[in-house]
Parts: C-alpha cells; sequence; structure tokens
C-alpha cells in the first residue's frame, strides 16, 4: 500500500492510500500552424503544462465522531495557501511541488470515509535535493566545471566574494553569459563611488559625547555599549511626558557633501503596549540638524514599528518615509534592523529592511529630490544616536545600535569608471529565479541588458569567471526531473 509525505508530514495510520496516479510525462500541447493550400500542418513546437497527481484514500475513524475528527485533520494538513513538497514514498529521493485543486467529494460510511483528490503541478518537474559544493579559489583555468547529472536542463545558484577591486566582470557559460558593468577605455581610471570614512561597531562609548537635544523629548539617563551594541544604560530611561531617553553624538573628522550613513540595530517588543525608538541624526559641524532616520513604534493598537526618513529638522524638514512598511507589525521584529539615509546632490534616499542569514528582506525603498534645494548644501560633519522611551508606557524590550556607518560619494568623471565590485563584496546569483544579491541586496543597476541567466546542460557544464578576482566560490545544482 502505497503512502505519501506531503508538506514535510508523511499521512496517518488511519489513513490508508488505495492508489496515486501520476502521469509518464506532465501535460504537453503541440503547437501547429495551418497554412491555406499546403497539406498537413507546421508544426512550431509544443509546451509543456501541469502535471496532475490523484490520491485514492480511506479515512478510518474508531467512531462517527472520531471519524469527523480526523476528516478534519487531514483537511487541515493538506490545503495549503501555496505549493508544498509532495512525495511519493516509493520514490522517496524525488518530490513535486504540489497543491490541492479540485473537488474533494467525501463519501462516509459508518466509520470510513473515502475520497479522491486532486494536486496540481503547475511547476510539472520532479526534483531532487540539489547537489551542494564550495571551492576555497577558482581553478588555474578560471573556468568553475559543474556536473549536471539530473535528467533535464536545470539553473545552478552561484555565490562567490571578490578578492579586488572591478569595473566589469562576467559569468560565461557555452550558450549564456551575465556582463556588470564596463571595460574601462582609453585612459579611463576605475574608482569607487564609495568610500567608507568611519565605523563604530558600538561596543565602547569610546569618542562619543552626551548629545544636547532630541526630536519631540528630552535626555534622560546615558548610554553604555557592549559586545552586543550601544544601548540604554541598566535599562533606565528615566521620566518624560514624551520621548524620552539616552543619546550621544561623534565627530566624523571629515565633512561630507555628498553621503550614506548605514545603521544595523535592534527594536523589539514582547506586549502590544510597549513603545520605542531607534534614531540616528545628521549634523553639520556646528551641530545643526541635516536630517534623521529611525524605526519608531508609538502604537497603541500593537507593537507596530513605523520607519521615518527626513531632510532638514523636525520643524521645517521633509518626511519624504513615514510607513509601517506593506502593513502595520511586518516590522514588529527588529532584533536585526536595518536602515541607511543618503544624499547625492539634491537627491535623497533611504532603505529600510530586515537583515537576515546573509540577505535583506522586508525592504522598503524611497527617493526623494529636494527641488528647491532646501537641504544640500549643509556637510555632514557628526552622528547622533538616540534610543528612547514614550510617556508612561513601557519601553520596548530590545533598543540598540550595533554598527554604524558612514559612507563618502563622489561622482565619476570622464577620466574615471566606477567600480561594479569592490574588496570582501558578496555576490548571489540565483539563475533559476533571477535573483542578484551584492552584499545581501538586489543588484540590477551595473548588468547588461543583452545578459541571460545560466543552464546547465546534462553532463559537465564549464563556467568562465573575468576577471579570475573571486575566492570562496559555493554552488547549488538543482536536480530536475520528468
Amino acid at each position: 500500500m502505497a503512502n505519501i509525505k506531503f508538506n514535510g508530514i508523511e499521512n496517518p495510520s488511519y489513513m490508508l492510500i488505495h492508489s496515486i496516479t501520476d502521469s509518464l510525462l506532465p501535460k504537453i500541447e503541440t503547437r501547429t500552424l495551418k497554412i491555406s493550400g499546403r497539406k498537413g500542418l507546421y508544426n512550431i513546437g509544443s509546451e509543456i503544462g501541469e502535471r496532475l497527481i490523484k490520491v485514492s484514500l480511506s479515512i478510518l475513524g474508531q467512531d462517527e465522531a472520531d471519524l469527523r475528527t480526523k476528516i478534519r485533520a487531514v483537511a487541515n494538513w493538506l490545503c495549503t495557501e501555496k505549493p508544498a513538497k509532495f512525495v511519493n514514498l516509493d520514490e522517496p529521493d524525488k518530490y513535486y511541488m504540489a497543491q490541492l485543486t479540485g473537488d474533494s467529494e467525501l463519501e462516509e460510511i459508518l466509520r470510513k470515509g473515502s475520497v479522491e483528490l486532486e494536486f496540481i503541478c503547475t511547476n510539472p518537474f520532479a526534483y531532487e535535493d540539489p547537489y551542494i559544493d564550495s571551492l576555497p579559489k577558482l581553478p588555474s583555468d578560471n573556468t568553475l566545471k559543474l556536473l549536471n547529472d539530473g535528467g533535464l536542463e536545470t539553473h545552478p545558484t552561484l555565490k562567490m566574494e571578490f578578492t579586488s577591486n572591478t569595473p566589469e566582470f562576467s559569468i560565461v557559460s557555452s550558450d549564456e553569459f551575465l556582463l556588470f558593468g564596463t571595460s574601462p577605455s582609453g585612459d579611463q581610471l576605475p574608482m569607487d563611488r564609495e568610500q567608507l570614512v568611519f565605523q563604530d561597531e558600538m561596543h565602547s562609548i569610546t569618542g562619543w559625547t552626551n548629545a544636547s537635544s532630541i526630536d519631540g523629548g528630552i535626555i534622560t539617563g546615558t548610554l553604555s555599549a557592549d559586545e552586543n551594541g550601544m544601548l540604554q544604560a541598566d535599562s533606565d530611561y528615566g521620566t518624560g511626558s514624551s520621548w524620552h531617553g539616552a543619546s550621544m553624538v561623534k565627530d566624523l573628522g571629515v565633512q561630507l557633501q555628498d553621503f550614506k550613513v548605514v545603521a544595523r540595530i535592534g527594536l523589539r517588543g514582547t506586549k502590544a503596549l510597549q513603545k520605542g525608538r531607534v534614531e540616528v541624526y545628521l549634523r553639520d559641524i556646528n551641530g545643526a540638524v541635516l536630517g534623521k532616520m529611525a524605526f519608531v513604534d508609538n502604537a497603541v493598537t500593537g507593537f507596530h514599528p513605523k520607519a521615518e526618513a527626513r531632510a532638514g529638522t523636525l520643524n521645517d524638514g521633509h518626511y519624504f518615509v513615514n510607513s509601517y512598511g506593506s502593513y502595520p507589525g511586518v516590522w514588529k521584529d527588529l532584533t536585526n534592523g536595518h536602515m541607511e539615509i543618503e544624499r547625492h546632490g539634491n537627491e535623497w534616499r533611504a532603505y529600510f529592511a530586515i537583515y537576515e542569514n546573509g540577505k535583506y528582506h522586508t525592504r522598503l525603498t524611497k527617493t526623494w529630490i529636494d527641488a528647491r534645494d532646501e537641504w544640500t548644501t549643509g556637510k555632514l560633519a557628526q552622528v547622533q544616536v538616540h534610543v528612547g522611551a514614550s510617556g508612561s508606557a513601557t519601553p520596548a524590550s530590545l533598543m540598540r545600535i550595533n554598527d554604524l556607518k558612514v559612507y563618502g560619494s563622489q561622482s565619476v568623471s570622464e577620466i574615471e569608471i566606477a567600480n561594479v565590485f569592490t574588496e570582501g563584496d558578496i555576490l548571489e546569483i540565483n539563475n533559476a529565479t533571477g535573483e542578484i544579491l551584492k552584499n545581501g541586496k538586489p543588484y540590477y543597476s551595473t548588468l547588461n541588458p543583452a545578459s541571460n541567466f545560466i543552464k546547465l546542460k546534462k553532463g559537465v557544464n564549464g563556467i568562465a569567471i573575468n576577471p579570475p578576482i573571486v575566492k570562496e566560490i559555493s554552488y547549488t545544482i538543482p536536480k530536475k526531473w520528468y
């Protein structure tokens, strides 16, 4: 008697599977063209459609009431919002991505319920667990040799770290290529658009001094620092009728016209009525505020952090980000929150996300043009950090700043060409989904539009890397079958 595993769960002992009906191949539709006066048809190719899997089963109960309980348990197990792994345990090393579809009319007789179910596989292929491997460096001929021992063409996932800077980079197989950037011409010199001018991992308050003011509140208590970052000392935020908490400021040692400020933060509550905020202010050499970025939770209906980005001061500035994201609560756990604010000329940009497992998700990006040039002249010279509680509300359980970086930005002249990758950058390419990540963020701005994603034919495939300035190359090769 057959058994299945669906969505990671094997069918229970009270569920008897009588038959599993699959097809030799997924649905194939031959496309033809009829031309008047010509005998027969032109064959213009074929299209592979869906695959259907039918499962005939019975559910056994100790009595009628027990049967109804087990029927509901099976229904809850099999009904999924999206496709899940379906394994026929007669072939346990392969799986389909399937979802229940159509009618599920149940016939009940005493302690037995019988039904025939239909699963649709919109992706009609069977898969094995992928082959995963890595190399510390490229082979001497700069070519990866990847073996696809599955039954069909497949798309690999590639990940690599750069060992030096380059304005151009390519990944080439026998039929496809991915090209980033442009090769220098003439006397053009490669250069970096962004240069790291300040970094603080927030393990110490050395060099930081107490700030004089914060938006909409008062400074209370002091900040301390440990291996996890900078936070309110002794969790004592003091008291105040509005926002209150500690704040400190640090001089960058330079003045930047164009800049990007990046912060890794923590903001998380354990109860709905907890409130808190984590902020980074931008100040000029005289301490005047140029802008701010923050995650703030002041909601009364739940723990719903909001992203804020502002050009200018509290009273005269412009909030170009003031958002809960895709819905209130989407950022309820900012254990690894990430925020950026940058200015280039009169263009401001902000980026908010959660950083997890080397990637950014739950992202929000917003660009704003300061058309009146109200906030384009002041130069960034100081950064100020603040964690705060709101009124008498219980402070959020976690509020801290883990890391702070400041980059100076510069434009590229006619005799220069921008590097697309620099030493330490991590490039990830999922050739199946088309996702390209640079240091965990989507990266398509320098991709040549003629590029196409890499496929692996059956057998050994060569993939050339140029220039060969990468290390720690890891790859995943899915195995796909009819």
